[in-house]
């Protein structure tokens, strides 16, 4: 038979074993996931808790997701519908009561605005290859059929049309994309433009000259570096002759006439 003193002690340890199982437990959301997202990333998460390893599991979030397969199960895959900051709540619970919770916060972020452009939108599959421009941001990648870098090649395109991809990814990894077709001209004859534009002095200093462009060509020239990054762009109809600011090296040159005709050449700048 216990004694008195037995006894007290007795009931205080199942009080005090009632008391830590009451919200005693600890509960972690696992990912092997950044805080920050980007937009239109699925979020995986992992519930646990401890130290009794209850697996009864709620969560509960600061605005309306998509929660997949149940906002009840142990693992889940969260799409958030928008950009923005989002709190995530997971409780445990012993049967009936809650006997832990957490919560962790996550920042979505936008994709980049990103367009293509491209300065031309047929050109024959004889012609020489281009450097593409007309890409925002600049800094991206550059992709599709006869596509090497930012360099395309007709000749390996896909007759009738092509499309030319762009891809660009900010800081933080967001990225988006865009894309614009060519249309690819078969054995067309474009020896009348290309062959009788060219470019002195070359090397240059500075000053560069256009030949070869008629008044009423209405030729469109863009001037980019080795890159594919553009550097000037203006139309012949108000100038033939360019001044390059820009650093020493190799420049490359696209001539666009109204027909569609384009010529590409280098110039080479020494200061």
């Amino acid at each position: 038979m216990l004694s008195k003193k037995s006894f007290i002690i007795a009931i205080a340890f199942v009080l005090l074993s009632k008391f830590t199982l009451a919200g005693g437990s600890v509960v972690s959301i696992g990912t092997s996931q950044n805080d920050t997202i980007c937009y239109g990333t699925t979020l995986f998460l992992h519930a646990s808790s401890a130290p009794y390893g209850y697996n009864d599991f709620k969560w509960s979030f600061s605005s309306t997701v998509s929660c997949y397969p149940s906002d009840q199960s142990i693992d889940i895959e969260v799409a958030f519908p928008a950009p923005g900051q989002y709190q995530i709540w997971c409780l445990v619970y012993d049967g009936a009561m809650s006997d832990g919770y957490t919560t962790k916060t996550f920042t979505v972020l936008p994709l980049p605005t990103v367009s293509l452009t491209t300065p031309f939108d047929s050109i024959c599959n004889t012609s020489d290859a281009i450097i593409l421009s007309g890409e925002s941001p600049i800094g991206g990648i550059y992709s599709g059929a006869g596509i090497i870098g930012n360099i395309f090649d007709p000749s390996f395109a896909t007759y009738y049309s092509s499309y030319v991809y762009y891809e660009y990814a900010d800081a933080f990894g967001c990225s988006s994309s865009d894309s614009a077709i060519v249309y690819i001209i078969k054995d067309c004859d474009t020896t009348q433009t290309i062959n009788t534009i060219g470019v002195y002095p070359n090397p240059t200093n500075r000053e560069v000259n256009f030949t070869g462009i008629s008044d009423d060509s209405n030729s469109e020239v863009w001037i980019s570096d080795i890159t594919g990054k553009e550097k000037m762009h203006f139309n012949s109809s108000n100038q033939k002759s360019a001044f390059l600011d820009f650093s020493s090296g190799a420049y490359i040159y696209s001539v666009k006439d109204k027909n569609g005709g384009i010529t590409t050449g280098k110039i080479m700048l020494t200061k």
